[in-house]
């Protein structure tokens, strides 16, 4: 979570499989990728709920305000992908 440039508030996702398990091209069928045989297919995404632990960041000492969280996506590229420049999100969010 950043104020400006600064970082505020880190988190961490800890991700124990990677599958296919919601369909946003719904013109790619899945490769059937399973936590036994993992992968993401182009089109799909994988889904984690907010009851699952790491899945979220503690902002309950930030102060009231307007700040942007940014999400990144294999950061250090241990992934292998065929497109590295759309791994960064940013949205403006408000406590």
């Amino acid at each position: 979570m950043l104020d400006g440039d600064d970082v505020v508030v880190a988190g961490r996702k800890q991700a124990f499989c990677i599958l296919d398990t919601f369909q946003r091209d719904h013109t790619q069928p899945s490769h059937g990728y399973t936590c036994s045989n993992q992968g993401l297919t182009a089109g799909w995404g994988d889904i984690y709920t907010r009851s699952l632990p790491c899945q979220w960041i503690d902002v309950t000492e930030l102060p009231a305000g307007t700040y942007t969280l940014r999400v990144t996506i294999n950061p250090d590229q241990l992934l292998p992908e065929s497109d590295l420049t759309n791994n960064v999100y940013t949205k403006e969010v408000t406590l």
